[in-house]
């Protein structure tokens, strides 16, 4: 019996290092589309770039609802928001409406706003396994480290500010409040 406990706290605790990793992996996405729509506010002005992103997101949303619909038959929503139809003509005015806020832009800002689904859903998925404070922390975390590697590099053509020692504590500093908001387990 005792084996037994051991082996689930075991399986417990790999299966909340996996959904860590996870949850750190959506926040250095979403830098990833905050760095992006920073590039496109460049561009565009900065409610033009978060709009771009928006639009991508809704139609990820729209798509993933529709293949729901497709799959299950209808949506846990209210009239007519259950409805495959409905999805399908949301899907169809956003594609519309990206393919138009898109003119000008190079064609992978169009995926802008999928950095966002992860968060979203993950929220959903994660956040009741380890908690909604922890998650959003090791969120932040992923957050953090994308964001200064994403100003190391300068990526889509934004300022480059180098990694050094200070945002390395930075980093260092943000993890540590990680173990801390996890506490023992």
């Amino acid at each position: 019996m005792h084996r037994l406990h051991i082996k689930y706290n075991l399986d417990f605790a790999l299966l909340d290092i996996f959904y860590i990793f996870i949850a750190f992996g959506i926040g250095f996405g979403n830098a990833t589309q905050l760095v992006m729509i920073s590039a496109i506010s460049k561009s565009r002005g900065s409610v033009e770039g978060a709009f771009t992103s928006l639009v991508s997101t809704v139609l990820g949303i729209a798509l993933i609802l529709s293949f729901l619909a497709l799959r299950q038959g209808n949506i846990a929503l209210p009239q007519p928001l259950d409805r495959l139809t409905f999805y399908l003509f949301l899907t169809a005015l956003c594609l519309v409406g990206l393919l138009t806020v898109m003119k000008g832009l190079n064609v992978y800002f169009a995926i802008t706003g999928l950095f966002a689904l992860p968060f979203l859903i993950g929220a959903g998925l994660i956040g009741p396994k380890i908690g909604v404070g922890l998650y959003l922390v090791i969120v932040l975390a992923g957050q953090m480290t994308g964001a200064v590697v994403h100003d190391h590099f300068g990526t889509f053509g934004n300022a480059i500010h180098r990694f050094d020692l200070l945002r390395a504590l930075g980093i260092f500093a943000l993890l540590t409040g990680v173990v801390l908001v996890r506490g023992v387990r």
